[in-house]
């Protein structure tokens, strides 16, 4: 992917984010939080997004999951994955109180950048200090996009309000899926 984000047309949007947002669980004690959901689950409960999401993957879906930001939150600098194996993108889908909240991508040469943690999803990637990144863009998500998880990314809420977001993944190899023709039908 060239750029940082690729803005994407979906029919029956509203339909789908319906769908989508019914199978949400906002857990107040955990504040900023996400979790995934089976395939089966999206399947059974969201036809019209399934339908149109199934018409045009190429390749395995890895994770759907939910992303959720507490109220006047933040989720700090990081990139998706391990120093050796990235997650190099994620088709994002703006559902609730998205207004005004932003995805911020930053310049961050290798050498600050460090393994954090790995956990049952993917791991991740932090800098070695937060104040030598140089901010390069950023997206008010409030279309659906595909948006680089390769790179040094946060995410500010600056709302009274849970700002909530669905992604899906596909397959994580570290020469297969690396790009969004590979994964997906964009025409």
């Amino acid at each position: 992917m060239e750029t940082f984000f690729k803005q994407i047309n979906i029919p029956d949007f509203h339909d789908i984010q319906k769908e989508l947002i019914d199978l949400v669980d906002i857990d107040s004690k955990k504040l900023t939080h996400a979790y995934s959901v089976d395939e089966k689950i999206i399947i059974q409960k969201c036809p019209i997004f399934t339908n149109w999401l199934f018409s045009k993957k190429k390749m395995p879906i890895r994770a759907y999951r939910f992303y959720i930001t507490e109220p006047y939150g933040k989720l700090g600098p990081h990139i998706d994955g391990t120093k050796t194996l990235r997650s190099p993108f994620g088709l994002n889908i703006p559902l609730k109180n998205y207004n005004n909240t932003y995805m911020h991508f930053y310049d961050c040469p290798e050498e600050n950048i460090k393994n954090l943690f790995k956990n049952g999803y993917l791991g991740g990637c932090v800098p070695k200090d937060k104040h030598a990144l140089v901010e390069k863009c950023k997206l008010e998500l409030i279309n659906p996009y595909f948006v680089r998880n390769d790179i040094m990314h946060s995410i500010s809420n600056p709302n009274p309000t849970y700002r909530i977001i669905f992604t899906v993944r596909w397959i994580l190899h570290p020469t297969k899926g690396r790009t969004i023709q590979e994964v997906f039908n964009i025409d």
